[in-house]
């Protein structure tokens, strides 16, 4: 697995070392094996994006749901 620190410390420490725990189990559905497919969970308020290459977690972001929210009305606005 793969998480790097400066999206890590977006989380409150007492919060980190329980995400890593979930994304080592591997959090996707059993029946997806995408390597291109970005994938996202919720956890402690904020959303947690991730995808798995070659049985590798990468996380690729993780926001506020302030940041989700935003993005889902930008979204809106450009449909």
């Amino acid at each position: 697995m793969d998480c790097p620190p400066r999206l890590l410390e977006k989380l409150p420490p007492q919060k980190r070392a329980g995400l890593l725990g979930v994304l080592a189990g591997d959090p996707r559905p059993g029946y997806q094996e995408d390597p291109d497919r970005v994938y996202g969970m919720a956890f402690g308020g904020f959303e947690v994006r991730f995808r798995v290459r070659e049985k590798i977690l990468t996380v690729i972001d993780i926001l506020t749901q302030e940041d989700v929210l935003n993005s889902e009305r930008r979204d809106l606005h450009h449909e």
